[in-house]
């Protein structure tokens, strides 16, 4: 009972001991998190101005937080830990300009237009091995044009639809593979923004009195008026679909 008794002595104030460093290291560990979010925010800039001005598209990197983005030089990636963006070279289209690009809805993809037509949907990922690496999943070679905006979207086939907007003119591209790609112009004028569904079944076009069409674009060959909204007292500068269109 004796030995009991200083054993038990010692273990009680031992037990009281590692309690306390518990609650201090609890407590150490909710500072670490929250003082934190009490500081100023702050960014640095990853493009210059003059560069940011002329960017057509920005992304994440799939699965990360780090940014891409298409300027007419290029695409370009400021990878984690990297003080300085680095180019990323696109087969066969490396020293070509870019004149338009655009996020293929909530497929992380983009679709880049060349200057001549060329065009490359592309996925910008970080392998295991690899780091960060740019995939060519798509080419093709349109008629060319320099637009004034574009419009891309994924099939459920994983194959593009482009949509061009050009001097008020717009343009649809698809569907079905590439390398098949058909071409047709909207019977359209005074277009003034333009926006693919997540599904490319379906082009919204806002139209210079206000008005929004919507087309059904399952065959670009018979491309079909499918609604339109009435006109506002402004046309829209800029159109976009809920997710799930």
């Amino acid at each position: 009972a004796v030995l009991l008794d200083r054993l038990m002595s010692r273990f009680i104030p031992g037990g009281g001991l590692l309690i306390v460093a518990s609650v201090c290291g609890i407590l150490a560990f909710l500072a670490f998190e929250v003082l934190p979010l009490l500081r100023s925010a702050s960014a640095k800039p990853a493009l210059a101005r003059d560069d940011a001005a002329a960017c057509f598209a920005v992304e994440f990197v799939d699965g990360t937080e780090e940014p891409f983005w298409v300027t007419r030089e290029g695409v370009f990636v400021l990878a984690r830990g990297e003080r300085e963006p680095r180019r990323l070279t696109v087969p066969g289209y490396d020293r070509i300009p870019v004149v338009g690009a655009a996020s293929a809805s909530v497929s992380r993809v983009l679709g880049i237009l060349y200057s001549g037509g060329g065009f490359a949907l592309v996925r910008v990922e970080r392998d295991r091995d690899k780091g960060i690496k740019l995939t060519v999943m798509e080419t093709a070679e349109l008629a060319p044009a320099e637009p004034e905006a574009v419009a891309v979207a994924r099939d459920e086939a994983g194959h593009p639809r482009i949509a061009r907007l050009k001097a008020g003119r717009v343009t649809f591209a698809g569907p079905g593979r590439l390398g098949d790609v058909m071409e047709s112009d909207l019977p359209v004028e005074g277009a003034r923004a333009i926006a693919l569904a997540s599904s490319g079944n379906l082009l919204a076009v806002a139209l210079g009195g206000g008005e929004i069409e919507t087309w059904n674009t399952e065959d670009a060959s018979d491309l079909k008026r499918t609604g339109t909204l009435p006109g506002r007292a402004a046309p829209a500068t800029a159109l976009a679909f809920l997710i799930g269109d």
